[in-house]
């Protein structure tokens, strides 16, 4: 006899399900619940030490107002003049020392800068040749700007 759609190729005998009280547990009810309480205690008290003993990554620079100072010297010209920026970064380079965090690259540079916008040769020299040490990957940028504000001081005495 071939097997036709309505008919089924296995026949499995039915059986009525088990009740609970004829299936066997290998742990009392008691223990079971116990125990889910225990595992789902010690998963939030591993979480808790694991969460708690990990700290917040350290910044590697203090940024301070530089970014928003930056912002401002260029989207708006004018708006913060030299002398404004003198006092905002060091200001700056205070806070970052009291923190004692390492001051920002550029910071020292800007501040140099400033100064010679100014007019302060020394004070310049000084924050540019701070920048040079702390940050010796800006050695040519700081060296050539150093070179430059000598020849224009070394014009300066000549027109005179």
């Amino acid at each position: 006899m071939r097997p036709s759609l309505s008919m089924p190729i296995h026949t499995t005998r039915w059986r009525a399900p088990l009740d609970n009280s004829q299936v066997h547990h290998p742990y009392p009810s008691w223990f079971k619940s116990r125990f889910n309480h225990l595992s789902r205690v010690a998963c939030i008290l591993l979480l808790s030490l694991v969460t708690a003993c990990s700290q917040q990554p350290r910044e590697l620079y203090y940024w301070g107002g530089y970014e928003q100072l930056l912002y401002e010297m260029y989207a708006k010209p004018g708006s913060a003049d030299p002398l404004t920026q003198i006092e905002i970064l060091t200001a700056n380079i205070q806070r970052a020392n009291n923190k004692d965090h390492k001051v920002a690259p550029g910071i020292y540079a800007h501040l140099g800068m400033m100064y010679a916008a100014l007019g302060n040769a020394a004070e310049s020299h000084t924050a540019l040749t701070m920048e040079k040490t702390l940050y010796p990957e800006a050695s040519v940028l700081i060296d050539g700007l150093l070179q430059r504000a000598q020849q224009n001081s070394e014009q300066a005495e000549n027109n005179e």
